[in-house]
C-alpha cells in the first residue's frame, strides 16, 4: 500500500475514536498505528521521534485531541508515488 493511503487510514482511525478515548486524551498528542493510539504526549516533537524510533519507519498518525493546536509543521517524511 503506497504511503499516502497508509497514513490517511490512520488519520481516518483517529477521526473515528470513541468519545470515551478522546476525553481521555484530550489536551495531548496522540500517534495512530492500526486503528489505535499507541502513544501519547503533550510534545508533539517528543512524541513523533519517539514513535518514528519504535516503529523504524512504518506509517503512522499524529493528531491533537481537542482545541486546535498551534499550527505544527513536520517535514520528516517523504511520500511515494505510485506510478502503476
Amino acid at each position: 500500500m503506497p504511503a499516502v493511503l497508509a497514513w490517511q487510514k490512520e488519520r481516518a482511525a483517529f477521526e473515528a475514536l470513541s468519545a470515551r478515548a478522546l476525553e481521555r486524551f484530550r489536551g495531548r498528542y496522540v500517534a495512530v498505528r492500526r486503528g489505535k493510539v499507541i502513544d501519547s504526549d503533550l510534545d508533539v516533537d517528543r512524541l513523533s521521534e519517539r514513535v518514528w524510533k519504535k516503529l523504524r519507519g512504518e506509517v503512522f498518525s499524529v493528531a491533537h485531541v481537542g482545541a486546535p493546536p498551534e499550527t505544527v509543521e513536520i517535514t520528516a517524511f517523504a511520500l511515494e508515488q505510485d506510478c502503476g
